[in-house]
C-alpha cells in the first residue's frame, strides 16, 4: 500500500537525517490523514488510487505556488 510505503520512507529519512525528505513525506502524510478524517474512513484507510489523487493535486498546488513566486 501506498500509505506504507510513505511512512516507511519517512522512517528511513528520519534515520538518514535528510531534513528535507522527512518534511515532505510528513506533509504529505498529513494530507493523507486529513483526507481519511474527512471522508470518516480513519480506520479502513484510502486506497492507492485515492491517495495518488491527492498526491497529483498536492504536486499541482507547490508547482502553481513556484510559477507564482
Amino acid at each position: 500500500m501506498l500509505k506504507q510505503r510513505i511512512e516507511q520512507d519517512l522512517k528511513t529519512a528520519m534515520l538518514g537525517g535528510d531534513k528535507q525528505t522527512v518534511a515532505t513525506l510528513r506533509g504529505l502524510k498529513s494530507v493523507i490523514l486529513y483526507s481519511e478524517v474527512a471522508k470518516g474512513v480513519r480506520d479502513e484507510g484510502l486506497g492507492d488510487e485515492e491517495i495518488t489523487s491527492l498526491l497529483v493535486k498536492e504536486a499541482k498546488k507547490r508547482q502553481e505556488s513556484a510559477d507564482l513566486y
